[in-house]
């Protein structure tokens, strides 16, 4: 609850955050603040998930999982910086291939204790 709080707060005063932190020129840092917090969210989720299962003694899951998802995030990351043509593009697609990844991770981990694995 509290990760959604802050998620929703800092999507909110993302320009008063920015300018107080970095100053005017820096607006662009605005939208990918914005782009970026919903991380906020899924990593505490993430982390649960992970002690969960660590927890069962079950590492093997955790350990997959982050294999897959931290290649799902290389390939990303590689394919979203060659489609770029500016810095911010750039920026702005390697925080997508973040969220992507985080989110499959998040989701891998989800359907794997449902499943009992």
């Amino acid at each position: 609850l509290v990760s959604i709080i802050a998620a929703i707060l800092i999507m909110i005063f993302a320009p008063t955050i920015i300018y107080i932190f970095s100053g005017p020129g820096y607006r662009d840092a605005v939208f990918i603040l914005r782009l970026l917090s919903p991380l906020l969210i899924s990593i505490p989720l993430i982390s649960i998930y992970s002690s969960y299962f660590i927890a069962k003694s079950k590492p093997r899951i955790v350990s997959i999982l982050l294999i897959i998802s931290t290649l799902i995030s290389i390939i990303l990351n590689y394919i979203f910086i060659k489609l770029s043509s500016t810095e911010l593009e750039m920026v702005i697609g390697v925080c997508i291939a973040t969220l992507i990844s985080s989110l499959v991770y998040l989701i891998g981990l989800y359907i794997a204790k449902k499943m009992k694995i």
